[in-house]
């Protein structure tokens, strides 16, 4: 065995140190361009507090940061702000000639247009095609030239599988009209045919999306009383009108907690429950891998079993889930969810 000698030792200790320096440093560079592009991005300028969120770094180390865009490119601007948190944006075009696109950058717009696309929201994709296409009509031909064989690789490598069930059709506007009054807090008309063949003309205040295996419109109808978010299918949707009225949003309003008080897309009007399930042994590496709920919490057992838990509503979308793990998992609460899992459980040859 040969033995290395402390000298030796010492200097690959301190050969170390000094990569692990640089690639800090190189990762601080990274942040700080990344601050001073978003600061040239937002018209409404960036706070401390925001620094801190993004970056998840405290307040002396925002502050430095905040600096070091000042310092780097010297056109830092204070923006008035309506509260007492002082906020500040980069000049437009401090940066440009220091952004340059790569193929992956383009391949990534290219995928999320053909996702969109095959989601039936053509408006968005459409959106996305235009980018696309105008940023490169902005980029030199020679930088051009150079990625274009790049990115006809990436885009013969990435493709979606095709879902099983329905792909929903959104009437040609719908969409597009809804995101124009969401934008501008108006109130609209819809002609409504709801799944049960019902048609109806309300009047709502559309506040969101919702979007899963269907997309929804969040909204209130402010006639009904009481005042509750309601949801309607974008492939029900068959005509949009908007109207010249304002409403006042409610702010109190949270789409993402109003997400998460269900499994899925329905949420019944008994509320969210306490949901418990047990993985077998066999099934609980794979069911590691998946997150079933924002707000779930995962307990291993000593047998090699998995207990997952959360809280929600939507117990019909659970047992549709569930559904693909067979006889792989056992529902301990609630009692409702269990009578509903324990007929349709089967063996399947293999896990999702």
């Amino acid at each position: 065995m040969r033995w290395l000698s402390p000298a030796y030792s010492r200097v690959n200790v301190s050969e170390t140190d000094m990569v692990d320096n640089r690639l800090m440093r190189f990762q601080k560079a990274e942040q700080i361009f990344d601050l001073a592009m978003w600061m040239q991005r937002r018209s409404d300028g960036v706070s401390l507090a925001d620094i801190k969120g993004r970056f998840g770094v405290g307040h002396r180390t925002a502050q430095r940061m905040r600096d070091a865009v000042e310092r780097i490119f010297q056109d830092l601007q204070e923006v008035q702000s309506d509260t007492r948190e002082k906020r500040w944006r980069l000049n437009s075009g401090r940066l440009d000639r220091l952004i340059d696109l790569t193929a992956r950058d383009l391949a990534a717009l290219d995928v999320a247009e053909s996702k969109l696309a095959k989601e039936g929201l053509k408006d968005d994709s459409e959106l996305l095609r235009k980018l696309s296409q105008k940023l490169r009509t902005v980029m030199k031909p020679l930088d051009r030239n150079r990625i274009e064989t790049d990115l006809e690789f990436l885009a013969r490598s990435e493709t979606f599988v095709a879902r099983p069930g329905p792909v929903l059709t959104i009437a040609d506007g719908v969409y597009e009209r809804l995101k124009e009054a969401i934008l501008q807090t108006k109130r609209i008309r819809i002609r409504f045919l709801s799944r049960r063949r019902e048609r109806s003309e309300p009047v709502i205040e559309p506040y969101g999306f919702l979007f899963g295996h269907r997309h929804y419109l969040i909204a209130i109808n402010p006639d009904k009383a009481p005042k509750m978010l309601k949801k309607y299918s974008l492939s029900g949707i068959e005509q949009v009108e908007v109207l010249p009225e304002h409403f006042i949003r409610d702010e109190t309003i949270d789409l993402q907690g109003h997400a998460e008080k269900s499994f899925g897309i329905y949420v019944e009007e008994k509320g969210p429950v306490d949901v418990v399930w047990r993985f077998t042994s066999e099934a609980a590496p794979t069911a590691d891998e998946f997150q079933f709920h924002p707000k779930q919490t995962k307990e291993h057992q000593k047998d090699g079993s998995m207990l997952v838990s959360f809280r929600a509503a939507g117990l019909v979308e659970m047992a549709w889930h569930l559904v693909m793990w067979g006889d792989q998992v056992e529902v301990l609460e609630p009692e409702t969810l269990r009578k509903m899992v324990i007929p349709i459980r089967t063996i399947w040859p293999t896990l999702p």
